[in-house]
């Protein structure tokens, strides 16, 4: 890998900075004792950029995917090894063939799915959000190609399920600029195919990055971070030819849904940017969705909050009080998120907040934990 300019960018420096190889190691060294029912794979996945970037806009979210793991298995510690993910532009980088089973039907293949890794149904899946495409992994972490859940899925996924400790199926919520105004639902079976799917309106094109799963609700958090159609352009685009750009982008992205044929010839695109297309949008109401898990569109109730991001959730639970249902959220809270910062979520230190909705009055109140 091409060593990247030397700069302040805190995303490629110290324990972010990017791995240059691949590397695969056997019977490893073992400080202490590995119990002996432990038998399986410890895996990581995140952003590692394959060629150089530049760090004045580099963003850490948008570094290909390299997945890491370390096989476990009779008090033994059998192997590590560390992959890119194949995407197009990791390939190109490297100068080798695509996998064969890249479909852009399963969602942007130029960026590597580098945000998550799990197994379902007997498969390895590398996982991203934002209509990216997420990827199939072969237990040695090898990519086989892109995943679409047998067909049943379009469009990317999100990097974030959860899985239903009861059932076993992965529920999720995806988003794309490419869907409108719209966020998709989605529920996945043990046998890895979709379900249900339910498309739920929202007020634009947010970045929903995880949600809340209950025994009865979806909840789902519609905040204003929204796809930015000025990040989003070419870096090198004529400033002639930007202002018309940008405002027909502006006049779309978040109104209506791309066409699919469009839409896969996107896909295709071989090359990604460092920027990161989504920001601040101070316009943009912010809202908790709660839709009972086999309800649909109608079935949402919203609920208005105070302008705010979400990464990430904890718990969530129901309970009754006084005779009403109360909805009871733990989420970690950012006041704002990519309004200076541009190159990763430093804009302000988060807090762990609960928020208790009545499902009865439909009040809401927030308490900093």
């Amino acid at each position: 890998m091409p060593a990247t300019t030397a700069s302040a960018n805190p995303y490629l420096e110290g324990f972010l900075a990017p791995v240059a190889a691949e590397v695969t190691a056997t019977d490893l060294p073992v400080t202490g004792h590995i119990p002996q029912h432990l038998d399986g794979r410890y895996l990581r996945n995140g952003p590692n950029p394959a060629e150089e970037v530049d760090p004045a806009t580099y963003h850490w979210f948008s570094g290909d995917g390299m997945v890491h793991g370390v096989a476990l298995r009779d008090g033994k510690a059998r192997w590590y090894r560390n992959r890119w993910v194949r995407s197009l532009s990791v390939c190109a980088t490297l100068a080798e063939p695509a996998p064969a089973r890249l479909n852009p039907r399963a969602g942007m293949l130029s960026l590597g799915a580098n945000t998550n890794v799990l197994t379902h149904a007997g498969k390895t899946l590398a996982l991203i959000e934002g209509g990216v495409a997420n990827y199939e992994l072969t237990d040695e972490l090898d990519t086989v190609g892109t995943c679409d859940f047998d067909g049943t899925l379009a469009g990317g996924y999100t990097a974030h399920p959860h899985r239903d400790p009861r059932t076993g199926e992965l529920h999720a919520v995806s988003y794309s600029f490419a869907r409108g105004r719209t966020v998709q639902y989605s529920v996945i079976d043990t046998e890895g195919r979709a379900r249900r799917t339910v498309d739920i309106e929202v007020s634009g094109s947010p970045m929903m990055h995880d949600f809340s799963l209950t025994d009865k609700h979806v909840v789902i958090y519609d905040l204003p971070v929204t796809f930015d159609p000025v990040q989003a352009l070419p870096a090198k685009i004529p400033s002639w030819l930007g202002v018309p750009a940008r405002l027909a982008l502006q006049s779309l992205i978040g109104r209506v849904r791309v066409p699919s044929p469009i839409n896969a010839t996107m896909n295709r695109n071989p090359k990604h940017s460092d920027r990161m297309p989504y920001a601040w949008n101070p316009n943009y109401p912010a809202r908790i969705g709660v839709m009972p898990r086999e309800g649909g569109n109608t079935d949402i109730r919203w609920f208005d909050i105070e302008p705010c991001y979400v990464y990430h959730p904890l718990n969530a639970y129901s309970e009754m009080r006084d005779g009403a249902e109360v909805l009871l959220l733990d989420v970690v809270r950012y006041s704002r998120m990519f309004d200076r910062d541009r190159r990763g979520p430093g804009d302000t230190p988060p807090t762990l907040d609960r928020w208790t909705i009545n499902l009865a009055s439909g009040a809401v109140t927030t308490e900093c934990r």
